[in-house]
């Protein structure tokens, strides 16, 4: 079937595996990631290289990480939601700069990954999908709902076939209900759930934040949580299964202190007047002469040692109370607008005060305790620095092998271990239905 753009909810990113394993865990097989790409719609990615402006194609992950060797041959969307749960299982297992005649997010997503490239729209191409499976452990697909039932890959067919693979689905709004067919992108599920009313300030429209966080959490992070759930419940000898996530339902389903309210019958203050959110004097971000802090000083002895600090105090008791809660505003924000950021620095040194100077990434990066605790590294064959797994296991941060691959690198290797002879690979690469790097 003819597959467009608009098939996908996100363009072209690939699915990271896991490796490594604890002692005693069984060694899982594969993670498949199936993906489209924008330039000629008739490739498929399994896992995945950048792409060449179109494509869609196929990768084998393979990088070391606590769930035990997983192997993944596919994975499919773009931007950031399919590397990033990739990466997610990895870690426990676009559009932007170019390094080394590649998006640099490729670099940091689709590390340790293997890339195959295959010919969704040929007769044939399906056919080479389905005995990539047939290792597979996990499927990891975005397009819109449908289209894999369209191309022959529908969950139920697939999982009737291999009733231990994990097959996981994502879109924007789930696979069933009356959004499920609209296309999205991060901003329009934030909007969708709640959460984008939230952002910013009451006098000012909702502040559309820079990272795609429904993309990052929606349709990576918790994911990734369900997906590792069903491989648990293979290990344990059950059955695999099909996960359904939605990038706006992860987001509105995300229990928070505003939603609870809600729910308990509450008024709930408007966007910048939660306790939370801005509207508290404890706990807000202040203008610093070159600058801005954070201030979280919510508990009592941390309050107590801010005023300390700005030399104020006298205001240790106006918290709390209404009537003085605009001239305690007021007075922090005095006092810390004809603070420098070293100034601050220096004043809540070796202060339990929840005071914190706003950094920018590139601060983050080149701080001492980003480098004490190893926030980036340098891998062989990465032609520049690469963010590290956000968790450290047993006194280390786990490991990730190889450099991030170009597209259908390994077409040959991963076919030739799913069973593929060297006569059917030529046929296929001679065909069309295959690419190679």
């Amino acid at each position: 079937p003819h597959l467009s753009d608009t098939d996908a909810h996100h363009l072209d990113q690939p699915l990271r595996a896991v490796g490594g394993r604890l002692p005693g865990q069984p060694a899982l097989r594969r993670v498949v990631g199936v993906h489209v790409g924008r330039a000629k719609p008739s490739e498929v990615e399994v896992g995945r290289a950048h792409r060449p402006r179109a494509a869609r194609r196929w990768k084998d992950c393979r990088a070391q990480a606590p769930v035990g060797p997983v192997q993944c041959p596919c994975e499919r969307g773009e931007l950031l939601v399919v590397p990033v749960r990739g990466r997610a299982l990895d870690s426990g297992g676009v559009h932007g700069a170019q390094v080394d005649g590649q998006g640099a997010s490729h670099h940091l997503v689709n590390r340790g990954k293997r890339s195959v490239v295959v010919d969704l729209k040929h007769p044939s191409g399906t056919q080479v999908v389905e005995r990539l499976l047939d290792t597979a452990d996990v499927l990891v697909e975005s397009f819109r709902p449908g289209v894999m039932e369209r191309l022959g890959l529908g969950h139920e067919k697939i999982l009737a076939a291999r009733p231990s693979l994990v097959y996981a689905s994502l879109s924007g709004y789930g696979s069933a209900g009356p959004m499920a067919d609209a296309a999205g992108h991060d901003v329009n599920y934030l909007a969708l759930s709640g959460l984008l009313d939230r952002l910013g300030h009451s006098a000012t429209p909702p502040a559309v934040p820079p990272i795609p966080f429904a993309d990052l959490i929606g349709g990576g992070l918790l994911p990734a949580l369900g997906i590792t759930a069903l491989i648990a419940r293979v290990r344990a000898g059950g059955a695999g299964g099909w996960l359904d996530a939605s990038a706006a339902e992860s987001i509105a389903l995300l229990p928070n202190l505003v939603v609870a309210d809600i729910l308990a019958g509450a008024t709930v203050p408007g966007r910048g007047r939660t306790e939370f959110g801005g509207g508290s004097p404890d706990y807000r971000v202040y203008e610093l002469a070159d600058g801005h802090v954070a201030v979280g000083a919510v508990e009592e002895p941390f309050w107590q040692q801010l005023c300390e600090a700005i030399g104020r105090p006298d205001i240790v008791s106006w918290r709390g109370d209404p009537a003085r809660s605009g001239a305690l505003e007021e007075t922090l924000s005095h006092a810390f607008v004809g603070m420098t950021r070293a100034e601050v620095e220096q004043r809540f040194v070796g202060r339990d005060a929840c005071v914190t100077v706003v950094r920018s990434y590139e601060e983050m990066l080149a701080a001492e305790d980003a480098s004490a605790r190893g926030y980036t590294r340098v891998e062989t064959g990465v032609p520049m620095p690469v963010l590290s797994p956000p968790f450290v296991l047993d006194g280390e941060r786990p490991p990730v092998d190889g450099a991030a691959p170009r597209q259908g690198a390994d077409t040959t290797e991963v076919l030739q271990e799913s069973g593929f002879t060297e006569g059917e690979i030529q046929d296929l690469v001679d065909e069309g239905v295959v690419g190679l790097g």
